[in-house]
């Protein structure tokens, strides 16, 4: 896998390349909410209200701002990457879900579930069996060796 950011303008995008990712939409329910979390980025329960907030917008840009801001910041949230997968794949289609595996394989490459997530999407979106061999294998160079590798060694 490549990372090729042209592919899906918009899918794991920093907020900084962005811009400010903050809404300019009067009355909508994120604002104050990202007005917290500037205050405070340490406030683990502010991103969560955000993340909730953006979620329920069914805003695929918003919830994209939000997720890459808080993964920006906590990057080692491996459940958030997994929502993030599943937002982009309910709301954008599966074409950006790949790239937001790979993102969160980049930055916590000793995730054994970051791991076993990308490339059990790779097999299920059929991919070619020598580049679903070299995820299994970059996987397994990176966490293989965890005592609690085993859903790595057995993913189907």
């Amino acid at each position: 896998m490549t990372e090729d950011s042209g592919a899906h303008p918009g899918v794991g995008t920093p907020p900084s390349a962005n811009g400010d990712a903050r809404p300019r939409t009067r009355g909508c329910p994120t604002v104050p909410l990202w007005d917290k979390v500037r205050a405070d980025p340490a406030d683990f329960n502010s991103w969560t209200a955000l993340i909730g907030a953006a979620e329920r917008t069914e805003d695929v840009h918003k919830i994209r701002a939000v997720y890459d801001a808080f993964l920006a910041e906590f990057p080692l949230c491996y459940g958030y990457w997994k929502k993030y997968a599943d937002a982009e794949a309910r709301l954008a289609g599966i074409d950006g879900v790949e790239h937001v595996y790979e993102r969160a394989t980049h930055a916590f490459p000793y995730s054994i579930d970051l791991w076993t997530q990308r490339a059990s999407h790779a097999v299920s979106m059929r991919r070619d069996a020598e580049k679903v061999r070299e995820l299994f294998e970059s996987g397994l160079a990176y966490a293989g060796t965890d005592w609690l590798g085993h859903p790595l060694w057995g993913a189907d």
